[in-house]
């Protein structure tokens, strides 16, 4: 999951870059984030039997590997890193 953590951060810094609407850039990175916790979780909990997360028991679920409660997570932390690293790049380009 650390690599798959990484790989979201990279993704969101990419996303950072682009010349739209930061309530935009959000939601991609959300659902990126969203999309690899998919596909993690039908890797390493259904097909390696690890059973790392489970989230059948939340609501609007989608198949127990990913839910609607924490794409809101994930929508909030995106727009976190990318308004963070908005910032930087311009405090970058004033040197």
């Amino acid at each position: 999951m650390f690599a798959a953590g990484g790989f979201c951060f990279l993704i969101l810094l990419d996303i950072s870059k682009l010349n739209m609407p930061l309530l935009i850039k959000a939601a991609i990175g959300c659902l990126a984030i969203t999309a690899t916790e998919f596909f993690c979780g039908i890797i390493l909990n259904r097909v390696l039997s690890l059973n790392v997360w489970d989230y059948s028991s939340v609501p609007f679920n989608l198949m127990g590997q990913i839910c609607l409660p924490y794409s809101a997570i994930w929508l909030f932390l995106s727009f976190t890193v990318i308004w963070t690293a908005n910032k930087y790049h311009k405090y970058k380009k004033l040197k």
